[in-house]
């Protein structure tokens, strides 16, 4: 799968930039999207988060969701 990644304007040139970004994706993985997400959204890692992340995030999400429809006072608690 190819993975796209927003250069930053600032970065001292597009191959080391490309180069971080590969390192990050690949580090994770694809079952780390969230991480991704999160980091994408409180730190300047920001300009790493692709499209196709986010999309990944908002279809596993949306999949949870549609499998566990028990309302959260239905589910029985361990404590």
């Amino acid at each position: 799968m190819h993975r796209q990644c927003h250069i930053p304007a600032r970065a001292p040139t597009t191959s080391q930039a490309q180069l971080h970004c590969n390192t990050i994706l690949s580090a994770l993985g694809p079952d780390h999207a969230l991480t991704v997400l999160f980091l994408g959204t409180h730190t300047r890692a920001s300009q790493w988060v692709t499209h196709h992340e986010i999309a990944l995030v908002r279809t596993r999400l949306t999949s949870e969701f549609r499998w566990n429809l028990k309302p959260v006072s239905s589910q029985k608690t361990s404590c």
